[in-house]
């Protein structure tokens, strides 16, 4: 789904305050968790040492009113002077009636015999001497405190504290006197100690029975029945303090545990209370953290919405205006009305727009030129391709006239040859001979003509090879301007794609805002990429056309050599010519001498025939090196029409290049 700036704002504000806000919630929970269970833990702990100092000054008071009691006068002597005994039963009782907290006060003695008020009926085989209490204290002088048990004569869980009654007159102990206490009394005292709404606390014995706690069912029960294990009630007496978790199996409840020892007694204090005491306060202080979050979110986004307004605003008036831009009007300029960013990416529009508009207007120039530049090649190069369909008619025609000469030459063998018979039968056919002189002096005066007319053509092809060099030359001249050409359009090409490039980037760091600028960047990189191409392959071609160029000049500079060998040739010939006319006149003037010269004419007509047959060589020669030049001009004419196609090839793609850049105004 497309969003819009001032979603994406929004939704990012609503991040920004929502994760901080989230995260500072979150902490701040937990930290005020963990500091309410250490504040709760250390009054926890503070009410256990209260509580446990507090039930141990009882016990310490009813330890020293025991002690006291036992001094009395009438249990120390009840064995010695029986006579004391109503004393004893109205002491105990007494003592009794003074502590209310006080359930039964007892004397048992060594005598086995039992003293109790209020009074019970026990069993007769009763013998205080085998209970526990009786035994403990025994062995000590200090007042024992026994762990809870039911009472033999009322049936009811109590605690004992026992003591030795001191000597009598006669330097015996009579026996313990010693006091039940209800643990009514205990649970009362528990039942005050309150931490929280979920808090309690109760008092467990060595075995692990609860014998005092704020529920009155719970009383009797072992903490073993209540989920707790052996292991737990061994660290409460291997440690004497702490702090254990633990979850009520009955309600599912995640508590925590406080535990004190009592130093005068193998009890311990255990105070509870329940998790979702913390939790429920923390709760509360997420609800508010969340209460608070919610309406500065609602703040925050009405904000957003407000403030991006003005952003969307200016963000929104640069799409339109790269919109008209991609559309190709480069006439667009963007207000500046602000220092801002908004401020700096209008003055970064306007400075873009200006830049490609000079780089469009070079590029119509160039364009301009480049398209004039292909019209006056194409136009050169026809001119080209008719001078060299010229050169080449003419060294044809070079061609024909050698092959011509060779064949006349040959015929002068033929005849030189025809001389040596001729001179051989000189003697007798004189007459004869003298006609044959006669021919031979037109054949000679023929071949003095044809070499004149070779001469003239040479003159004449040699001519041709100049201008035909000449037009190669400045035909390479012409490719070396357009090659300068080239290099700018490249050049400004190669700029114009950089200027694309950065342009892209540029609205690539714009955004979704600066996507359309990035389309008109696209099509500009793209159009001076073909540009760039063509006129590489333009360039291609003109260097191909240079070095052909080079070629065809090296070739001509050899075809004029020729033509100068060729030259000397027929002056050479054209003087054999003369030699021979001369020779000729002689014979018609020395008809008489001729046997006498014939071993003389039969050397001079080896001579002949060596020279004829050298000018059929050279005239060989120049038909070959004629038929050499027709092939390398054909090749010129090639390389002048494929220029004359790139020239076109040339036109087109600047004519290309001013159509796609009249779309754009400017």
């Amino acid at each position: 789904m497309k969003m819009n700036l001032k979603t994406k704002i929004v939704i990012m504000l609503i991040i920004l305050i929502t994760l901080p806000m989230f995260v500072m919630g979150l902490r701040s929970t937990r930290l005020a968790e963990e500091k309410m269970l250490e504040q709760y833990l250390a009054s926890m702990q503070e009410i256990n040492k209260a509580t446990t100092t507090s039930l141990e000054n009882v016990l310490e008071g009813n330890a020293k009113s025991l002690q006291l009691h036992a001094g009395n006068y009438n249990l120390r002597n009840i064995l010695v002077d029986p006579t004391t005994e109503p004393y004893l039963v109205d002491a105990i009782a007494a003592y009794r009636d003074v502590n209310p907290n006080v359930l039964n006060s007892f004397v048992g003695t060594r005598e086995k015999k039992m003293y109790i008020s209020p009074y019970i009926e026990l069993p007769a085989d009763y013998d205080p001497t085998t209970r526990g209490w009786y035994q403990a204290a025994d062995v000590t002088d200090e007042v024992i405190w026994t762990d809870p048990y039911v009472d033999a004569g009322t049936g009811e869980t109590v605690i004992t504290a026992a003591i030795k009654i001191p000597e009598s007159t006669d330097g015996t102990s009579p026996g313990i006197t010693g006091i039940d206490l209800q643990l009514s009394y205990f649970s009362e005292l528990i039942s005050q100690v309150k931490i929280g709404e979920t808090g309690e606390a109760y008092i467990i014995a060595k075995d692990g029975m609860i014998f005092a706690h704020p529920n009155p069912e719970m009383i009797g029960k072992n903490i073993k029945d209540i989920g707790f294990t052996d292991e737990t009630l061994n660290t409460y007496f291997e440690t004497g303090s702490g702090t254990l978790d633990y979850t009520d199996e009955a309600t599912k409840d995640e508590r925590f545990i406080v535990y004190q020892k009592f130093t005068t007694a193998d009890w311990i204090l255990v105070n509870t209370v329940s998790y979702k005491e913390i939790t429920a306060v923390t709760d509360q202080m997420t609800l508010n953290i969340i209460t608070i979050g919610v309406i500065s979110l609602i703040v925050a986004i009405l904000i957003g919405i407000f403030a991006t307004g003005f952003v969307t605003k200016a963000v929104k008036n640069i799409e339109q205006k790269m919109k008209l831009v991609a559309a190709g009007d480069f006439t667009v300029t963007m207000d500046v009305k602000s220092n801002d960013e908004i401020g700096s990416l209008s003055k970064s529009f306007n400075i873009m727009i200006a830049e490609v508009k000079d780089l469009m207007t070079a590029t119509v120039g160039v364009s301009q030129e480049v398209l004039k530049a292909s019209e006056n090649l194409a136009a050169f190069a026809e001119q080209t391709s008719a001078a060299s369909t010229d050169v080449a008619n003419t060294v044809d025609e070079i061609a024909r006239g050698a092959s011509d000469q060779a064949e006349e030459t040959e015929t002068g063998v033929q005849i030189a040859n025809s001389l040596s018979e001729k001179f051989e039968n000189l003697a007798e056919n004189s007459k004869e001979m003298n006609l044959n002189a006669q021919s031979t002096l037109e054949v000679n005066e023929e071949g003095i003509k044809t070499l004149e007319e070779l001469k003239q053509a040479s003159k004449v092809s040699l001519e041709s090879n100049d201008r035909v060099e000449k037009a190669i030359v400045d035909l390479d001249k012409s490719a070396t301007s357009i090659n300068a050409i080239l290099e700018t359009i490249t050049s400004i090409a190669s700029q114009t794609n950089l200027l694309a490039l950065n342009a892209s980037i540029e609205a690539a760091r714009a955004g979704e805002a600066g996507r359309g600028f990035a389309v008109v960047a696209d099509e500009i990189r793209k159009l001076a990429e073909g540009s760039d191409n063509a006129a590489q392959e333009i360039k291609i071609i003109l260097d191909k056309i240079q070095n052909e160029s080079k070629h065809t000049v090296n070739i001509m500079q050899e075809v004029k050599g020729i033509y100068v060998e060729q030259e000397m040739s027929v002056e050479k010939v054209n003087s054999a010519f003369g030699e021979i006319s001369s020779s000729i006149g002689k014979v018609a003037q020395r008809i008489e001498e001729m046997t006498t010269q014939v071993a003389s004419l039969m050397t001079e007509k080896e001579k002949i025939v060596s020279t004829m047959e050298n000018i059929s060589a050279v005239s060989e020669e120049t038909a070959a090196a004629s038929e050499e030049v027709t092939a390398s001009m054909q090749q010129q004419t090639d390389a002048v029409e494929q220029v004359a196609q790139s020239a076109s090839g040339l036109s087109a793609l600047a004519a290309e290049v001013m159509e796609r850049l009249s779309r754009f105004k400017i």
